[in-house]
């Protein structure tokens, strides 16, 4: 099992590993299961669902050193599996996702972190790239925050009342976003509370 996260995976997929961290999965073993579930494996641990020009999903890869079919040897992707500069793929997301969530309500706020993981290269193995962003992820949606919280206990006063507002808030917000593109696409429209979405989904959905 791949025990580290696909490159800036659907909302779908978070809503899995969150629900696995909650069940007290440690973060790599959460990362596995998640995987398994949404069947984010292989050629998806480098590309990602976005909208497209004319509403449809579109693909947005990732170059990789030695061609994308080095990502059906499983046994690989864990900590040999390196990005390519092939094609500039970096600056061309970069102008992608611009012109794609530019007049989205919250890219303002996302992008600038976003943006300085592709441009930042501190390492060029996939698994450091993906587990940057997701990173970004978790900081803007406040999700360890929200972990924390949550382990404290469900008598804590504080936690009881922010879950009772994730179930009522989180099934509109849930109603909005389409769950099979990336968590970009949904964070740039909805912002943090695309973590009441993901709490509604936990708790009103069954695993995928």
């Amino acid at each position: 099992m791949v025990r580290f996260p696909p490159f800036l995976p659907s909302a779908k997929w978070y809503a899995e590993w969150l629900r696995a961290m909650m069940s007290g999965l440690e973060c790599k073993d959460a990362f596995a299961l998640a995987n398994k579930l949404t069947s984010s494996e292989g050629k998806a641990l480098a590309r990602c669902l976005i909208a497209g020009r004319d509403s449809s999903p579109a693909f947005m890869g990732m170059a990789i050193e030695g061609g994308a079919s080095v990502l059906k040897n499983r046994s690989r992707c864990c900590d040999a599996v390196k990005l390519s500069d092939h094609g500039n793929w970096r600056h061309t997301h970069i102008g992608t996702l611009e012109a794609t969530y530019g007049r989205t309500p919250y890219f303002s706020h996302l992008m600038p972190a976003v943006r300085d993981c592709y441009l930042t290269q501190q390492s060029d193995r996939l698994e450091d790239f993906n587990l940057r962003l997701h990173n970004v992820i978790l900081e803007f949606l406040g999700i360890n925050r929200f972990l924390e919280t949550y382990a404290y206990g469900a008598g804590h006063a504080q936690g009881i009342q922010f879950y009772a507002t994730a179930i009522e808030r989180g099934e509109e917000v849930a109603a909005s976003i389409n769950p099979e593109l990336s968590i970009v696409d949904a964070t740039m429209r909805a912002g943090q509370e695309i973590l009441l979405a993901l709490i509604y989904e936990i708790n009103n959905r069954q695993p995928v």
